[in-house]
C-alpha cells in the first residue's frame, strides 16, 4: 500500500457550454483583467518574501513573512480588555498539549552530539533502524463538548478536522487578511475561500459537504458521522488544502511499513497532524516511531473523545497559566494524548485499532507556495 494523492471530486453538474463561452471571453481580456494584475503582484510579493527570508536565514517552507504572522501589540497588551474578550469569544483551546508528556520534557543534562536530535525521547529502544518524527509547528486541541456543542457519540471526526485546521492557522498558512488571500492558499484561483482562520463549525463543515455535492441538504443539522474523505473535501473546499490518503486494509496492519513507515515519512516532509479514520473511532495522530528491524511501532495519538476542560470560552485554557497547565495535566493523566502501541486500548475504551476494520490516514499537505 502506498500513499495516494486524493483529489476531491466535486459532484456538481455544470453547463460546459456556458463555462467554455465564459472562459473564451476571459481569455480575450486576461491581459488587462484585475485578476492578472493581482497574480502579477502576488508573484512579485512572493519573490520579495523569499529573498528576504534567505537574507534573514529563516527556516524554509513556513510563511513567516506574511501579515497574518505579524505580532499584534494591541491584543498582546494586558490593558486591552476588548481584544482579550474577543479572543475568549473565539474559544482558545489548549496549545500543543502533547508537549506536556514526559517524553517531551527537555533533558536535564543533554549529551553533545553531531547527529540531529529529536524534540522528544523515543518510545522505542534506540536502534540504527529506528525512525521517528512528529508534528512540526503548533496546533490547538479540539475535542468533544467545546464551543457549547454537545457532539458526544458523533463529532470525533469533526473535532479532528478542527485540530488539523488549527495547525494551518497557527502556522500562518491560512490568510487572516485580504492582502494574503492571493498566495499560499493551495491553489484554486477563482475559487471562493473561507477568510476566517477560526476552524469551521460543525454546521459549516456540513454545509461545505453539501456545497461540493457529497451530501444531501438534509445533512445540515444532523448528527451523522464523517470520515477521512469528507474531511479532505472540506479542507479543499474551504481552504484549498490538498491531502494524501494512506489506505490501510486492516487495523492489524497499522504497524506495517506501509502504514507506520509512511506516517514517519509524512511527518518528516510535511509535519502536519494526521486524521485517522476507520472502525468506530476517529483520532488525530501527532507522531510516529517505527523500527522495521523489530517490527515495533508507536503512534502519538491525540484523542478528540475527551469531554473535560480545555478551553472553549472566555478565560479558557488557551492562554498560558495555571488553568492551562492543569487542563493539560488532566488530558495527559487520562491518556487522551499518549504514545500508543497498535494493540493498545483507546482512552475512550475499546481497541485503538480494530483488527479487521479498514482505515484511512488523511495527511494534509503544506501549500506549495508558502513563503
Amino acid at each position: 500500500m502506498t500513499p495516494l494523492m486524493l483529489v476531491p471530486q466535486r459532484k456538481k453538474e455544470k453547463n460546459k457550454g456556458k463555462e467554455k463561452e465564459k472562459e473564451e471571453k476571459e481569455e480575450a481580456t486576461c491581459s488587462s483583467s484585475p485578476s492578472s494584475a493581482s497574480d502579477a503582484a502576488s508573484a512579485v510579493a512572493a519573490a520579495a518574501r523569499a529573498s528576504l527570508g534567505r537574507a534573514l536565514r529563516l527556516p524554509p517552507g513556513l510563511p513567516l513573512l506574511r501579515t497574518s504572522a505579524a505580532f499584534d501589540f494591541v491584543s498582546a497588551s494586558a490593558t486591552s480588555k476588548t481584544k482579550r474578550r474577543d479572543a475568549g469569544d473565539r474559544g482558545e483551546k489548549l496549545l500543543d498539549v502533547h508537549r506536556s508528556l514526559p517524553s517531551f520534557a527537555p533533558p536535564k543534562s543533554p549529551k553533545p552530539s553531531k547527529a540531529p536530535t529529536l524534540p522528544f525521547e523515543p518510545p522505542l529502544p534506540a536502534s540504527p533502524s529506528l525512525s521517528c518524527a512528529c508534528v512540526a509547528g503548533s496546533y490547538r486541541y479540539h475535542h468533544y463538548g467545546q464551543d457549547s456543542q454537545d457532539d458526544r457519540g458523533w463529532g470525533c471526526a469533526y473535532r479532528s478536522l478542527q485540530t488539523l485546521w488549527s495547525w494551518f492557522a497557527e502556522n500562518h498558512f491560512l490568510p487572516a487578511n485580504a492582502d494574503d488571500a492571493d498566495g499560499g492558499d493551495g491553489g484554486g484561483k477563482g475559487r471562493r475561500r473561507r477568510r476566517s482562520t477560526a476552524p469551521p463549525t460543525h454546521a459549516e463543515i456540513q454545509r461545505a459537504l453539501v456545497s461540493v455535492g457529497d451530501k444531501p441538504p438534509t445533512f445540515v443539522g444532523s448528527k451523522q458521522w464523517i470520515g477521512a474523505l469528507e474531511i479532505s473535501f472540506v479542507l479543499e473546499e474551504l481552504a484549498g488544502i490538498q491531502s494524501k490518503v494512506i489506505p490501510v486494509a486492516r487495523g492489524s496492519e497499522m504497524g506495517s511499513p506501509a502504514a507506520a513507515g509512511a506516517l514517519v515519512a509524512h511527518f518528516r516532509s510535511q509535519g502536519t497532524p494526521v486524521m485517522v479514520g476507520g472502525g468506530v473511532l476517529a483520532y488525530t495522530c501527532l507522531g510516529c516511531c517505527f523500527d522495521p528491524a523489530s517490527g515495533e511501532a508507536r503512534f502519538l495519538i491525540l484523542d478528540p473523545h475527551y469531554c473535560g476542560a480545555g478551553g472553549g470560552g472566555a478565560g479558557g485554557a488557551g492562554a498560558p497559566g495555571r488553568e492551562a497547565a492543569a487542563a493539560a495535566a488532566a488530558v495527559v493523566k487520562g491518556g487522551w494524548v499518549a504514545w500508543k502501541r497498535p494493540g493498545d486500548s483507546a482512552a475512550a475504551g475499546g481497541p485503538l485499532f480494530v483488527d479487521d476494520a479498514f482505515y484511512n490516514l488523511l495527511c494534509p499537505q503544506r501549500p506549495a507556495e508558502s513563503v
